[in-house]
């Protein structure tokens, strides 16, 4: 029992740095199941599913893009509300853009978001939302490890965008190329 509780609680810290399950169990520590359970309850919170009560908050969100995707280098200039650009001189290529804004969830019920949708909103446009597209605010619904958005279009009609959601940590997440951090 004990080599299977080491394999897995190796097997999660290697998954996600970001986790801190408190001190290692030495040969024959008797341990308590409220201690067994906390250290469990960390892993699970950091390798499951995310739940809207996970989402809701305040999340601080930085998307990453490389010059050639098309998205408008000004987007990314710290003049242009970005963060700059990595650059790799030798290798043009390889330059890599980001892009900060604090993105906040909010529920409106109780109702979980699929019966229900909940809202969103971001500090600055071409964050969250597929970068060719000024949205700070909507609507979303999480499925399973899917975050589907809902915006209103220039032409007052919603539209939809997917990202496949992947829990990184209790506390941390990752969108496609956008990767977001809870705020205290």
């Amino acid at each position: 029992m004990k080599k299977l509780l080491l394999t897995i609680l190796l097997f999660n810290i290697s998954v996600s740095a970001d986790i801190d399950i408190g001190e290692d169990f030495a040969p024959g520590d008797i341990v308590s199941s409220e201690v067994f359970n906390n250290k469990f309850g960390k892993i699970k919170k950091s390798i499951g599913v995310m739940t809207d009560d996970d989402l809701i908050g305040s999340w601080e969100c930085t998307i990453y893009a490389t010059q050639n995707h098309g998205w408008g280098e000004e987007y990314f200039t710290v003049e242009g509300g970005g963060n700059g650009a990595l650059n790799n001189p030798d290798i043009e290529v390889l330059t890599l853009y980001s892009r900060s804004a604090t993105v906040t969830f909010t529920e409106i019920n109780q109702e979980p978001s699929l019966q229900s949708p909940k809202q969103w909103t971001v500090s600055q446009s071409r964050v969250f939302t597929w970068p060719s597209h000024d949205y700070t605010e909507g609507f979303y619904m999480l499925v399973n490890d899917s975050l589907h958005l809902a915006h209103l279009n220039d032409q007052g009609e919603y539209s939809r965008s997917q990202f496949q959601l992947k829990l990184l940590g209790p506390n941390k997440f990752k969108l496609n190329n956008t990767i977001c951090e809870k705020n205290s």
